[in-house]
């Protein structure tokens, strides 16, 4: 029933069976998720982690506004310290292979979290 909680227990699911996946929506419900990045991070546990995101249109283009879009968080530029990749697609022709690789990079070497940042637009395309 809550961001954190769904972090955990697919952090908990990763330690037992080798990969998890959490999703949870933009804003503070991908904020709320930190934590459980931050430790995936340091305990090389291998998680995907995709959060939403606004409409690609009101995504701001100037970093001196603060927000354009409701709930408009820089996940990437929040979680990429913490992760071994943090992307934002923007095409919907790229989530597969986006998705593709950020499995790989969760896995290969010393293994940790990745985040996936996908907009409202790129979701509801087909």
């Amino acid at each position: 029933m809550h961001e954190q909680a769904a972090g955990f227990m697919a952090e908990g699911y990763a330690r037992i069976n080798g990969f998890g996946v959490c999703i949870v929506t933009s804003g503070p419900g991908a904020l709320n998720v930190a934590t459980c990045i931050g430790n995936c991070f340091y305990d090389s546990v291998p998680v995907l982690f995709i959060t939403g995101q606004v409409n690609s249109r009101f995504m701001r283009q100037d970093e001196k506004l603060r927000q354009l879009g409701f709930q408009e968080t820089d996940t990437v530029g929040i979680f990429r310290p913490i992760s071994k990749a943090a992307m934002t697609i923007l095409t919907p022709s790229n989530v597969l292979p986006t998705l593709d690789y950020l499995i790989t990079v969760a896995r290969e070497g010393r293994p940790g979290p990745v985040v996936l940042d996908l907009p409202t637009d790129v979701q509801k395309s087909s």
